[in-house]
């Protein structure tokens, strides 16, 4: 359950142990800093440990820790009472960001996040041992008494009429080919049978899963909370992109609203349009719709602002991110496939393969886990059995 933290620097030097994402608590309680062997408090210090689980931690969800600290007292504010539990440090930016990246790297140490590597084939893997045994040189075994130039002497050289027999059989199973037209309606039959094979590997389950089946795991997507990650990325990565891809509206939609409304609208709309929304004001507590991001129906337009602006209200402030961000989870959110909204089998694999490519697949972004596996081993013991 936990996980050890070792960080030596000329500032601070950090030791101690993390708690696993899956441990943490939905309360307060095991949060311990120790500096120079003295408890004490400092959410700033805290927000470096939080940053550092990332979205790794469920969401409504607090990281346990038991972290010490030691510094030079002359790096400490002696105006603070050796009886309280605050501190105050000289740098206190450096402090923070020693803690994040030692607790970062911690958890990435011991592969706290796992892939979604579920194809890796064990046979492919080499083992240490092996490398330590000597090599063994092969040996070479000769026959003396055979002689090629004498094929009835009883040799080890087999008959011409062998060879012919041996490869006949090589071919008895196989049909025979009558025109070169055969030819490509078989090959083309192949292919269908393997997209048909790989069809079959993802089936949409009821009331908004996803079962994949893998030569080592059965693993059950949820297919809203996959594909809220899956628009979150994506929005994210569009910050920064010049040519964002927009469906226009054929004829421009009115979106009014109360002025509150407008305000934080206004306050958000270039987080908005640099997701691919195409919105202009358009007087007093009214603005223009000319274009949404392509992943989303055009006659949903002003239900999504709708839905936008009523969510960024409820969770503006609750995390430690940038707007931007958060209007890129709000925005996911809304956007994302319901759990009953059924998906055709090329969308399915759209889907599953769009969440591998992601670089946090494991949780939604707002924490809850995207799939559940189930490994062989695991239905191996339930049936207390080997398959």
């Amino acid at each position: 359950r936990l996980v050890p933290v070792s960080e030596d620097t000329s500032i601070v030097n950090i030791s101690g142990f993390i708690g696993k994402p899956e441990y943490a608590r939905k309360t307060r309680g095991e949060q311990y800093f120790f500096v120079n062997r003295r408890f004490v408090k400092d959410g700033y210090l805290h927000h470096a440990v939080s940053k550092a689980f990332s979205e790794n931690l469920p969401a409504g969800t607090f990281p346990s820790y038991f972290l010490f600290l030691e510094i030079d007292p002359k790096h400490i504010d002696i105006n603070i009472h050796p009886t309280k539990t605050e501190i105050k440090f000289d740098d206190e930016r450096s402090i923070y960001s020693i803690l994040r990246a030692a607790v970062t790297t911690s958890l990435g140490k011991f592969s706290i996040s796992p892939s979604l590597d579920f194809e890796k084939d064990p046979n492919l893997e080499l083992s240490v041992t092996d490398l330590k045994k000597p090599v063994v040189e092969p040996g070479i075994t000769i026959n003396k008494e055979y002689n090629p130039f004498n094929v009835t002497s009883g040799g080890s050289a087999p008959s011409k009429k062998a060879h012919q027999q041996e490869w006949k059989k090589l071919y008895e199973a196989l049909p025979e080919v009558e025109t070169d037209a055969n030819t490509e309606q078989t090959e083309l039959d192949i292919e269908k049978t393997e997209n048909e094979i790989d069809e079959i590997n993802l089936i949409q389950l009821k009331d908004g899963f996803v079962m994949e089946c893998t030569p080592s795991a059965f693993v059950i997507y949820n297919q809203q909370l996959a594909h809220q990650r899956v628009l979150y990325e994506k929005n994210l990565a569009l910050h920064k992109k010049q040519d964002k891809t927009i469906q226009q509206e054929l004829f421009p939609v009115t979106y009014e609203c109360n002025s509150k409304d407008a305000i934080l609208l206004s306050e958000i709309l270039s987080d908005l349009n640099d997701i691919g929304f195409d919105i202009r004001t358009f007087g007093k507590n009214a603005f223009i719709i000319h274009g949404i991001p392509n992943y989303l129906k055009t006659n949903q337009a002003v239900s999504i602002i709708e839905s936008i602006v009523d969510q960024y209200k409820n969770n503006a402030g609750k995390e430690h991110i940038s707007p931007y961000e958060q209007i890129c989870k709000v925005a996911a959110l809304v956007a994302a496939v319901k759990p009953t909204t059924p998906l055709s089998k090329l969308q399915v694999q759209q889907l599953v393969s769009d969440l591998k490519a992601c670089k946090n697949p494991n949780l939604s972004p707002f924490g809850k886990p995207t799939f559940y596996s189930l490994s062989i081993s695991e239905i191996e013991n339930h049936f207390n059995r080997k398959l």
